[in-house]
């Protein structure tokens, strides 16, 4: 929801689950501009996860349905 962006709900959402794990995988759409279903563009929220300390991984992709994912992870430093 676009009224809670900036607010740093997500952040620290994802600041708990690195609480309890030692490592946390996603997929991002990493381009802008895909339609969602209710016809606004889609924004990536790849920026977000790279200011949350995730990796990229461009070069692992999975294409659903033409639309282009990536890969992401995070592992806590020990």
């Amino acid at each position: 929801d676009s009224s809670l962006q900036g607010q740093r709900w997500g952040t620290r959402i994802l600041d708990l689950a690195k609480e309890k794990t030692n490592e946390l995988h996603g997929w991002v759409i990493p381009d802008d501009g895909e339609l969602k279903l209710n016809g606004e563009v889609y924004t990536s929220p790849l920026g977000f996860y790279v200011k949350n300390q995730f990796v990229i991984h461009p070069d692992i992709q999975s294409i659903k349905k033409d639309t282009l994912s990536i890969k992401i992870s995070w592992q806590k430093h020990r």
